[in-house]
């Protein structure tokens, strides 16, 4: 806690270690109070907590099922509607196409001395190369469709690294379907064509919404900014799919549960992810002050001492100086 001295002014980091009370009746019962106090130097480093990954992976799950067993459900196409089965194939193929734009971006997101995973890569590249060249069979296969989708999903999340570039790459699905051309959904045939497209551009997002979920519990929270940035991620992607005119109603409720049980995770893993505060110091490298504030840890922290500060690990820092606490 803080002292504030009458001398010395406002002093931190204090702990009061032993007091004693002094009364005398010689000095009209005048009581005196001592107390001893001890500055804390010690900064303890904060150890994150896991929440329930376990919970979060099983909605997960939970999710991709009922987006999966909706579309299988509820696709049709009606071949007497003129343009229907030609329609439906071409947003098939996008849906398959979608997959390779994840994958396609991923190069930007993995850093070069880690690559892409090269084995999981060509298996992806051959099941797409499938589903693309298999698509017309699928038109009439509702089941089959979902089946694709699901195993596009499940190879493209195989290719990536870490859960970083997972994260990131997954997020140019988040807009599936937003630039569809426009037209006339109020004949029969527009209709049936509308909720086909809706099917698939909802399952498409929702999917790379819900393995969004699975990679952000892997990911490395060093400081609450950290959290918050996946907060606003996730919360933007879950009220987009939660309020479009496209998501079946039947999704809702997996769709709140997931959102519900990845916030509580973030909860948890906020009470103990460092916060980034501004401390007066002496003249210190990143690396010395991580040792002074650190101690054994400081291996772990100088990296983001001198990133926070714009630095090199070896300059020379003092004054204002941002670090990591609790």
């Amino acid at each position: 806690a803080a002292l504030v001295h009458p001398i010395e002014g406002k002093i931190e980091n204090l702990v009061a270690k032993s007091w004693s009370l002094d009364e005398s009746i010689n000095d009209s019962g005048i009581g005196r109070l001592s107390v001893t106090f001890v500055k804390e130097t010690t900064r303890p480093v904060p150890v994150a907590v896991e929440g329930n990954k376990e919970s979060v992976v099983s909605n997960v799950e939970d999710l991709k099922k009922s987006f999966l067993e909706n579309l299988a459900e509820k696709f049709n196409v009606d071949l007497s509607f003129v343009q229907s089965y030609e329609d439906a194939l071409g947003k098939v193929t996008e849906a398959y196409d979608g997959g390779q734009a994840i994958a396609d971006s991923a190069e930007s997101f993995v850093d070069d001395a880690i690559g892409l995973a090269t084995a999981p890569l060509a298996e992806f590249s051959l099941v797409i190369s499938d589903l693309t060249a298999t698509a017309a069979s699928v038109i009439m296969a509702p089941a089959k469709l979902a089946d694709g989708i699901r195993n596009a999903f499940s190879a493209v999340n195989n290719i990536f690294p870490t859960a970083a570039s997972q994260f990131r790459a997954l997020q140019t699905a988040f807009d599936f379907g937003d630039l569809d051309v426009d037209f006339d959904f109020t004949t029969p045939s527009g209709k049936q064509k509308k909720q086909n497209f809706d099917l698939i551009n909802t399952a498409v997002k929702g999917i790379a919404m819900a393995d969004a979920y699975g990679a952000a519990v892997n990911l490395e929270y060093v400081t609450v900014k950290d959290i918050e940035d996946v907060e606003n991620i996730m919360q933007a992607q879950h009220e987009a799919i939660r309020n479009s005119d496209q998501t079946d109603p039947n999704i809702i409720g997996p769709l709140e549960d997931l959102h519900d049980v990845f916030f509580d995770f973030l909860r948890d893993t906020r009470v103990s992810t460092k916060k980034v505060i501004t401390e007066d110091v002496d003249v210190y490298t990143p690396r010395t002050l991580a040792y002074a504030l650190y101690h054994k840890e400081a291996d772990t922290f100088y990296d983001s001492i001198a990133g926070l500060n714009n630095v090199d690990s070896y300059d020379l820092i003092q004054g204002q100086v941002q670090v990591l606490s609790s």
